[in-house]
């Protein structure tokens, strides 16, 4: 993963005391047995809302949002564990804990083995599994999002998913067997299709956040990815969406070297007494349109959002692109290559070698 700054930008106020705040909020939500919870609604404000059965993939959500912004949680190994009890025999990831309630996909799937990679963890019959994703294919060659689906759910394909799918193929090597699948998010990219959401994912930033991830982690995309990325985001910077929504955008610019001075300090504002932020949707269910989401996971966003901001403050960041210096894109010499190196690392040490 790229090294996120934890230097203080100067509009956030009391930094330190607002991610504080945020971390005990979420150690209390956390449970043990089923991680946290999450809520579910037919309006996109969350009116009406109901509690979703217990499920892992938003646990497996915010593990990798802390991460990502360079937070050890002390609840992580628990986290961890209720990923893995989500994990079926042929290592694919159920949303639910409960797997008769939805087949297992490709993006749990993603998001909950490229986290368990990340914390040393690997499911034993690990290589097996990226087979199993890497051909759970349509005929068109594009990677589908179930696995082992019901005639209902054959065929479905998501942009979201597929970019998490696609990363956990980055990280072990084998995202050549998938081009299908990357031309496919390219050209959302490219086309802007991703403004109107995805099928499971309401927000077009969310997109944009796990294309960030890949681009950021592995430079052989950078060619064709960064530049075009950085605009896309710069686009929508101070667009008028959920703080969960701002949140994720400045994620998704601190990962490709841009400060999202608007959305910032909008997200920064808006935390509440109890140390969180409001739930909004994040995911949604594709043809019932119920939202999910929560305070836990709008708060995960938050938080990965305060730290950004790299060794200038926000005025002196402002009075760089002022005077024209990169539009105040930050980006080292040596970003992305933690994705690369991890890769290598892993085939080196046996843990991704299928011969051991």
């Amino acid at each position: 993963m790229g090294q996120i700054s934890g230097v203080v930008p100067t509009a956030v106020v009391d930094r330190r005391a607002r991610e504080a705040a945020a971390t005990e909020y979420l150690a209390r939500e956390f449970s043990a047995d089923h991680g946290f919870a999450s809520w579910t609604s037919p309006f996109r404000d969350f009116s009406r809302r109901v509690r979703a059965p217990a499920e892992c993939f938003t646990s497996a959500v915010i593990g990798q949002v802390l991460t990502d912004g360079g937070l050890e949680p002390p609840y992580l190994g628990g986290l961890l564990d209720v990923v893995g009890t989500c994990i079926n025999e042929e290592g694919f990831i159920h949303f639910f804990q409960d797997p008769s309630l939805l087949e297992a996909d490709v993006d749990c799937t993603g998001v909950g083995h490229a986290l368990l990679l990340e914390s040393g963890r690997v499911y034993p019959r690990f290589v097996d599994t990226i087979d199993r994703l890497a051909n759970n294919t349509r005929s068109d060659g594009i990677i589908q999002v179930y696995a082992n689906a019901r005639e209902e759910h054959e065929g479905r394909v998501d942009e979201c998913a597929l970019a998490n799918a696609l990363y956990l193929l980055f990280v072990v090597g084998r995202e050549n067997e998938a081009e299908p699948s990357y031309e496919l998010v390219r050209r959302t990219l490219v086309d802007e299709g991703y403004l109107c959401g995805s099928r499971y994912y309401p927000c077009p930033d969310t997109f944009l956040y796990f294309m960030s991830r890949i681009v950021r982690d592995f430079p052989r995309t950078h060619a064709e990815l960064l530049e075009l990325l950085r605009r896309r985001l710069i686009d929508r910077f101070g667009t008028d969406t959920s703080c969960l929504d701002r949140a994720i955008r400045v994620a998704a610019a601190d990962n490709v070297g841009v400060l999202d001075i608007p959305d910032l300090e909008v997200v920064a504002q808006a935390q509440r007494p109890d140390g969180s932020w409001a739930a909004a949707p994040f995911f949604c269910f594709g043809e019932s349109q119920r939202y999910l989401g929560s305070e836990a996971l709008s708060t995960a966003f938050a938080v990965r959002a305060l730290v950004v901001g790299g060794e200038k403050g926000i005025e002196e960041m402002r009075e760089a692109m002022r005077r024209g210096e990169r539009g105040g894109i930050r980006w080292g010499a040596n970003d992305g290559e933690r994705g690369e190196r991890r890769v290598a690392e892993g085939w080196e040490s046996g843990r991704l070698n299928p011969t051991t």
